[in-house]
């Protein structure tokens, strides 16, 4: 009866171990989940306002670049910015 006994509070220890470290480990991947999301969200912010100086650059250089060249420099810098943020 004893081993009994000490055997079902053995499983209930190691149940409860093993449940405490599914919490666990689930909170650590939530955690990463929101840290890689809000590095990213900083990034993408950066990239976006590097990209509108870019083409608000591109506007006032205007006068000096060839028009063709400053409407595929814009097409392409609008391009970069929707794949950043799709």
């Amino acid at each position: 009866l004893y081993n009994i006994l000490k055997h079902n509070n053995f499983t209930k220890i190691t149940y409860f171990f093993e449940k405490y470290k599914i919490i666990k480990s689930c909170f650590f991947y939530f955690f990463i989940f929101i840290l890689f999301y809000f590095i990213l969200f900083i990034f993408l912010f950066f990239i976006s306002l590097l990209t509108n100086k870019i083409i608000i650059y591109l506007f006032n250089e205007s006068k000096k670049l060839n028009t063709t060249v400053l409407y595929i420099y814009i097409h392409l810098y609008s391009f970069i910015y929707l794949c950043l943020h799709a």
